[in-house]
């Protein structure tokens, strides 16, 4: 009797469940993996230069949409092909490479107009000293004002902390 009890009871709670979820499923799309080529992205202001970088990124794309086919959310995933190079704009000899894997996930919420980074999206590492630039934790971003709403973690881009970077860069 009392397994009966159980299992009427658990028939129950997935039925009431199913029925939520087939409510509010939408679909999901996976975009096919892409490549993007990144020439003289400025990162911020050395003074007498700026501090410029070029990568190839692997782009993963997963849209999400409601069960009326609006887009309600993108995650894309970038991953950094090789290494990043880290260059002063003005010399484009003076450069330092970033470390492998730089990565970094976005989550985009087209409904409130927002997008949260984390990751490891730029980090230089001089060898025999340590990390001299990186960005890592979380930020959000308010695409409608500009606005940096959260900022946790290590950021330097953000921050603009580009001191140690722009000193190993300077002529």
């Amino acid at each position: 009797m009392r397994v009966q009890r159980i299992l009427a009871v658990a028939v129950v709670f997935l039925f009431l469940v199913g029925l939520g979820l087939g409510q509010t499923q939408g679909r999901t799309e996976h975009v096919e993996k892409y490549t993007i080529e990144v020439e003289g992205q400025d990162l911020g202001s050395c003074g007498d230069f700026n501090l410029w970088t070029d990568y190839v990124v692997l782009v993963h794309e997963v849209w999400l949409y409601d069960k009326d086919g609006q887009p309600v959310k993108a995650v894309n995933r970038y991953k950094v092909v090789g290494q990043g190079l880290y260059y002063n704009s003005n010399d484009r000899d003076l450069f330092l490479l970033g470390a492998p894997g730089e990565t970094e996930i976005d989550h985009i919420d087209v409904e409130d107009g927002t997008i949260s980074i984390t990751g490891i999206p730029f980090k230089i590492r001089v060898p025999g000293y340590g990390p001299i630039y990186y960005e890592t934790g979380r930020v959000i971003l308010d695409l409608n004002t500009g606005e940096w709403l959260n900022n946790t973690g290590h950021n330097q881009f953000v921050d603009q902390d580009l001191e140690a970077v722009c000193k190993c860069l300077t002529p």
